[in-house]
């Protein structure tokens, strides 16, 4: 049988020591894989990459040891918070990091319990309070797969329109690496452009929050609130005449379509829907 090593964290202040992590071998090069380290109620995830060395050093095993979730805030002026994905009827209290600004350091991301819904799914949120418990938090995002997506979250600065954040994931190893950075102001993912008379509201469906109004003639941004949910759009069209119930429409705005008119009562005429790509990127 091969021969096995095990990780063990350093000695408690009261002498005891640590559970180790569970063997694995160091005699398949190139392999790569994860391993649990206990600490107190926190199990620490360690990502582990096995590599032949260089040059003189090729009978070499260089084995590499790094945490296995690492967040990157490259926003300039912003705090950002990061925890696991937790339902808002989570009785949980929240284990919150925190990422300094300006992109200066990785940070390492630990959930607190491996048993979480949240922890199979690899599920976290991520928020621009200042920490307090009233904090809005953005939808779940997965972080356990390559991605460069955009994501919304709420801005306190800018209540009546969200931040635009760029996630990007990428995978070394055994290690996953997460950066957020701002989303292009020029060109976002999608750009609500209200030619109407009407004020319109857009809401992803089945996300109750948030949702944002863009003023007749006006333009915003968009990007996906809950990227675990149905991407679909829907539309609300209040008018000052009409009674309280909007009228309301669902558009899938992932691809090139023009949609049957939205008849509002005392509007000027039926609301057109049109979708289609701007900017260099296709956005």
């Amino acid at each position: 049988e091969k021969p096995k090593i095990c990780l063990r964290g350093p000695s408690t202040p009261e002498g005891g020591r640590p559970d180790p992590t569970e063997s694995f071998s160091l005699e398949t090069v190139g392999t790569s894989g994860v391993a649990t380290l206990p600490q107190g109620d926190i199990r620490h995830e360690l990502a582990i990459s096995i590599d032949p060395g260089q040059h003189q050093f090729r009978t070499t095993k260089i084995v590499t040891i790094t945490r296995r979730f690492n967040f990157l805030n490259t926003i300039p002026d912003r705090v950002l918070r990061v925890r696991e994905y937790l339902p808002e009827t989570s009785p949980e209290p929240p284990v919150v990091h925190e990422l300094p600004p300006g992109g200066t350091q990785w940070l390492p991301f630990s959930w607190p319990v491996l048993t979480t819904e949240s922890y199979k799914q690899k599920l976290v949120q991520f928020s621009l309070g200042t920490g307090a418990t009233t904090d809005r938090w953005s939808g779940p995002i997965k972080i356990d797969q390559v991605a460069d997506v955009a994501l919304m979250i709420h801005d306190p600065r800018r209540p009546t329109w969200p931040y635009i954040a760029r996630v990007t994931i990428r995978v070394v190893g055994a290690s996953l690496y997460i950066a957020l950075r701002p989303e292009t102001p020029e060109h976002p993912p999608y750009l609500i452009d209200n030619q109407t008379d009407e004020h319109v509201v857009v809401q992803q469906e089945d996300v109750r929050e948030p949702n944002f109004g863009v003023h007749a003639h006006r333009k915003g941004p968009f990007a996906w609130p809950d990227l675990t949910k149905k991407r679909r759009l829907q539309i609300f069209v209040r008018h000052a005449t009409t009674d309280p119930n909007p009228a309301t429409m669902k558009v899938t705005i992932d691809s090139i379509k023009t949609y049957k008119p939205l008849l509002v009562a005392g509007a000027r005429g039926p609301i057109y829907v049109s979708c289609f790509p701007r900017g260099p990127l296709g956005s």
